[in-house]
């Protein structure tokens, strides 16, 4: 299901749109062309200059494409179509798959598709290394794939620099993939999955993305993953988007000042939601959600720092734990929203714990406090236990939760600066607030 508040929803143009993948690519002339296993491309320079012009192809297994330079000039970008840079897949039907393949320290720049590595429908290409490559876009202008990946599982992504690039990291139709450690920079999204192009078990750690127009991860759908130790800063619209029918953990994350670019000049004028998540299960853990100039959002707009919702046709199943995170910023009726409520229903969690989390809620001056279920932290799910959490929201009469009516929720030793509203009967313990530091 789609998030109701999630960033729309972009799909890449190039090479990886065909509804069937076509990695032979016929019409292209390629610099170096390698039909061979275990071969070497090293240390070599490569100037394109049309756009039916490539770098560097390998087709087959355990090659190396090692310390090469792939340069387009500006003449390469026609008709909005580019030159590709470097290319792993197989030439012909039948032809050997880039098993076991590694692309290190290249240098790619200009207006081109960078790196493309792919297997083909119904045959995964593995183990495939994309590491320590430098690829920088034309300035002032973005261009489109830094590196993307389709029909592969078990590969690695690490350690590259990629700025200008509309889609820095692109995973279609693979599993067991791992992008790691990555810096990107400047563009429209930094870590992109097409929708209808399911990625399973996916592993996004240690990266820093930032200044993106769109967002800053977007996985959809996704077939668990985690989503691990990065940070993502300056996105205009979202800052993770994660779509899918697995279980999905987010974990030491920092996400900020989205909706604002880098140096303030561009703000979004729609929605900035921080982390947008739909999943059948989820863990969201010790990550950040924050801004430095909150001041510069529309704060009449419904911002969220989390918004969070179950994927399953049912109304309650799964579970949501949602632990020892820092959330700040606006939301003109709420900061962090796990969605559905006692009169409109969505797919829910059948438990949530909501514990050990600090919050800061900007209200807005267009949001009185009496506003039809205006509060910092909405929360709608079968069972719910709610638990040391720090909530303060300016102004301080704004309610700091709504448990939506939900009965049998757990509501012990909360911090808040508003009420608690829509408490269910009975709750535990009942009478809930003796146990709670509310209104202070």
């Amino acid at each position: 299901m789609q998030p109701a508040f999630g960033a729309p929803l972009l799909d890449p143009i190039g090479i990886l749109t065909s509804p069937q993948w076509q990695p032979f690519d016929p019409g292209r002339i390629y610099g170096i062309e390698v039909n061979a296993d275990d071969c070497e491309v090293r240390a070599n320079t490569v100037n394109l200059a049309n756009p039916s012009h490539g770098g560097i192809r390998v087709t087959g297994a355990e090659a190396r494409v090692d310390a090469n330079t792939v340069a387009a000039g500006e003449a390469a970008f026609q008709d909005s179509s580019l030159p590709l840079g470097i290319l792993l897949a197989p030439s012909f039907e039948g032809a050997n798959l880039p098993h076991g393949c590694a692309i290190r320290r290249n240098r790619l720049t200009g207006p081109l598709d960078a790196i493309v590595v792919g297997g083909l429908d119904g045959m995964e290409a593995e183990a495939i290394v994309v590491l320590g490559n430098e690829i920088e876009g034309v300035g002032g202008r973005v261009t489109n794939l830094g590196v993307a990946q389709k029909n592969i599982s078990g590969a690695l992504v690490s350690g590259n620099f990629i700025k200008g690039f509309a889609y820095g990291v692109v995973l279609a139709d693979g599993k067991h993939n791992r992008v790691r450690d990555n810096r990107i920079h400047d563009g429209e999204a930094g870590i992109f999955n097409p929708v209808h192009s399911p990625e399973t078990q996916v592993d996004v750690s240690g990266n820093v993305i930032e200044n993106m127009r769109i967002s800053g991860i977007t996985i959809r759908p996704l077939e668990q993953g985690t989503l691990k130790d990065n940070r993502i800063a300056w996105c205009l619209r979202t800052g993770i988007q994660v779509v899918g029918q697995g279980h999905v953990q987010v974990e030491s994350c920092e996400v900020l000042d989205t909706g604002i670019s880098r140096d303030g000049s561009q703000v979004t004028p729609s929605v900035a939601r921080g982390v947008v998540i739909s999943a059948s299960s989820c863990k969201f853990e010790s990550n950040r959600v924050a801004y430095s100039k909150p001041g510069l959002l529309d704060p009449s707009k419904e911002h969220r720092a989390l918004w969070l919702s179950g994927s399953s046709d049912e109304l309650e199943s799964g579970h949501a734990t949602i632990l020892g995170n820092n959330f700040a910023g606006l939301g003109l009726s709420h900061l962090v929203e796990i969605n559905g409520t006692a009169e409109t229903p969505s797919p829910g969690f059948e438990k949530i714990m909501f514990s050990n989390n600090q919050c800061e809620h900007e209200g807005s001056p267009g949001a009185p406090a009496d506003m039809v279920g205006a509060a910092t932290i909405t929360l709608w799910g079968g069972h719910l236990i709610v638990m040391g959490n720090h909530v303060k929201a300016i102004p301080r009469n704004i309610p700091s939760l709504d448990l939506n009516k939900r009965p049998n929720a757990v509501i012990i030793g909360n911090v808040t600066t508003g009420s608690i509203e829509q408490v269910g009967s009975p709750s535990v313990p009942d009478p809930y607030k003796p146990v709670n530091a509310i209104q202070i």
